[in-house]
C-alpha cells in the first residue's frame, strides 16, 4: 500500500517539474515595441486655436507600452505641438495648435523605439465674412465685394488663398473670372456666398434691377388684344434664353425684335415691361409701351331696354370686321374690371352673337369689349344699362 503511495507522489512530482520547466510561448512578445500610431492620420485647426490628441506605442501583443514617444512639428511657425498628459492611460499627450494659415498640411511626426507616424495638419481661418460690396447692381454691369477671413481671436487674417464667390440663382446673377466679382442677370433678389479653405463661408443678400430698354416698340397705342414688337437696341441679341413680363412670345424674328400679344383687358396709358435672357450674357431691360383705347362700338343690342335672365343679340355696325369665333368677348361695369363673358359659338355669324344676362344681375351700366376683331385684331367697346324695376304689388298675408 505505501508503495503505491510512494509511486503516485512521484508520478505528480514529475509532472509538476515538467510544467515549471515548459516557456510561456508569448513571453517574447510583451513589452517588445512593435507599432507606433497616432490617434488620427490627419486633422484640421483654424489659426489660434488647437486640438488635444494622443500617440501610443503598442507591443506585440497590442499592449501599450510606456516608452517616452517624441512628437514633435515639422514646422512650428505653421503648427506648434506642445507637451500634455492623459495619465493614469499609458499614451502619450498633446496639443497642436495653429499658428498660422498655410495653403498645404504639415506634418506632426512621432518617435520612439526606433518606430516612427505621421500626422497632417491642416490649419485654416476660423470664420470668413463679406465686408463690403453693392446691396443692388444693374442687370448687365458687375458688383465688387471685400471679405476678411480671422482666426479663432477674432484677429484678420492677411495671406489666405481668395474665396470662391457664388450666387443662389445663377439665373439673377453669375461669379465672373475676376476674384470677388459678381455680374448681374435677371432681375430678382439672390444670395452671394464667399466660400474659403476649411469650409469657411460668408454671405450677402443681392437685389439685381434691369437696365434701361435702349430699344423700340411698335405699334405706338397698341389695342388690347393685338401684337407689339419688340425692336432691339443696338448691339443687342434675342435669342432662344429670351423672355419678356407682357406674356409669351408669339413670334420669334431673332436677333432683332419679336412679337408678344398684349392683354385682351389691358387698360390705356402707358405701362412698363422688362426682357430677360439678351445676349450671352442673359441681362435684362426694362422699358415702356402705350396702349390705346379701343373704338366706340358701334352697333347696337337687342332688346333695349335689356333686363335680367334676357337673352341678348349683339350686332355689329355696318363696316366693322365680321364676328366669328376667334374673338374675344369681356363685360364689367369699368374698364378695370372686365371678365370674359360667356359667348354662344353656336350662334355667332357674321353679323351678331347671343349671349345671356343673369337672372341676378344688379342694375347698373354695363361695358362690354371686343378684341382681335378681323385681320387687323380691331378692338371695341360698347355699353348697355341694366335697370331694375321696384316691386308694386303687395304681398300677403302682411303679418
Amino acid at each position: 500500500m505505501n508503495s503505491r503511495i510512494f509511486a503516485l507522489h512521484g508520478a505528480l512530482a514529475a509532472l509538476t517539474l515538467t510544467a515549471a520547466c515548459k516557456k510561456d510561448p508569448t513571453a517574447p512578445d510583451v513589452g517588445t515595441p512593435n507599432k507606433l500610431s497616432f490617434e488620427l492620420n490627419a486633422r484640421t485647426v483654424a489659426v489660434a486655436d488647437s486640438f488635444r490628441s494622443f500617440v501610443i506605442l503598442r507591443d506585440r501583443l497590442g499592449n501599450p507600452l510606456a516608452t517616452p514617444v517624441t512628437v514633435a512639428s515639422c514646422n512650428s511657425a505653421v503648427a506648434a505641438v506642445i507637451p500634455a498628459s492623459d495619465a493614469p492611460q499609458v499614451r502619450t499627450a498633446f496639443f497642436v495648435k495653429g499658428v498660422a494659415f498655410n495653403a498645404t498640411s504639415v506634418c506632426v511626426t512621432a518617435s520612439a523605439s526606433g518606430f516612427k507616424d505621421t500626422m497632417h495638419v491642416s490649419t485654416v481661418p476660423f470664420s470668413l465674412a463679406i465686408t463690403g460690396g453693392p446691396d443692388s447692381i444693374t442687370s448687365g454691369t458687375t458688383g465688387v465685394f471685400t471679405f476678411v477671413y480671422k482666426d479663432a481671436k477674432g484677429v484678420a487674417l492677411v495671406g489666405v488663398t481668395n474665396p470662391t464667390f457664388a450666387a443662389g440663382d445663377t439665373t439673377i446673377a453669375q461669379a465672373t473670372a475676376t476674384p470677388a466679382t459678381v455680374a448681374g442677370r435677371a432681375p430678382g433678389l439672390t444670395v452671394v456666398t464667399a466660400s474659403g479653405p476649411g469650409g469657411v463661408s460668408g454671405t450677402k443678400n443681392l437685389k439685381v434691377v434691369p437696365a434701361a430698354f435702349t430699344g423700340t416698340t411698335t405699334p405706338s397705342g397698341v389695342l388690347p388684344g393685338a401684337f407689339l414688337v419688340v425692336h432691339g437696341g443696338p448691339g443687342q441679341v434675342f435669342d432662344a434664353n429670351t423672355d419678356v413680363s407682357i406674356g409669351s412670345i408669339a413670334t420669334k424674328y431673332f436677333p432683332d425684335s419679336f412679337s408678344v400679344r398684349v392683354s385682351d383687358v389691358s387698360t390705356n396709358g402707358v405701362k412698363s415691361f422688362t426682357v430677360s435672357g439678351i445676349g450671352a450674357g442673359d441681362v435684362a431691360d426694362t422699358g415702356s409701351y402705350s396702349v390705346g383705347t379701343p373704338a366706340a362700338f358701334g352697333g347696337t343690342v337687342t332688346p333695349s331696354p335689356v333686363y335680367p335672365g334676357a337673352t341678348i343679340w349683339i350686332h355689329r355696325a355696318g363696316g366693322d370686321p365680321v364676328m366669328d369665333t376667334s374673338m374675344r368677348a369681356f363685360r364689367g361695369t369699368t374698364a378695370t374690371n372686365l371678365a370674359g363673358l360667356t359667348v354662344d359659338t353656336s350662334t355667332v355669324r357674321p353679323d351678331s352673337f347671343k349671349t345671356s344676362i343673369s337672372d341676378v344681375q344688379a342694375a347698373n351700366t354695363y361695358l362690354f369689349q371686343f378684341t382681335r376683331r378681323g385681320a387687323g385684331l380691331v378692338a371695341e367697346r360698347g355699353s348697355y344699362v341694366l335697370p331694375v324695376g321696384a316691386w308694386a304689388g303687395t304681398l300677403t298675408p302682411s303679418s
